[in-house]
């Protein structure tokens, strides 16, 4: 069994105070973490989305289709049995 969160990476601020956005993926014991490509401040996420943001209509839409595109192609695998014997490289090149 899989899972995809979206979370705010604060683990690495950046000077500006942002943080990436990022796509944890677990399965089989092992984790996959995916950037989703834009930074942002602790304001504005809510821990499911961007909010207090001008793009954030724009921003949570990518999000949600990245999201389900990632979920889909992991049904896939695991339907396929594939998925079990993957590292999070070899996932990560996959996607």
């Amino acid at each position: 069994m899989s899972s995809c969160k979206l979370f705010l990476d604060t683990r690495s601020v950046k000077k500006n105070g942002k943080s990436p956005v990022k796509l944890a993926i677990r399965y089989s014991k092992n984790s996959l973490y995916l950037p989703m490509g834009f930074d942002l401040s602790p304001d504005q996420w809510d821990g499911e989305r961007v909010i207090n943001h001008p793009l954030k209509g724009k921003l949570n839409s990518i999000l949600t289709e990245k999201r389900a595109k990632t979920e889909l192609a992991i049904v896939e695998l695991e339907a396929m049995g594939e998925l079990s014997n993957m590292s999070p490289k070899q996932l990560k090149s996959v996607l």
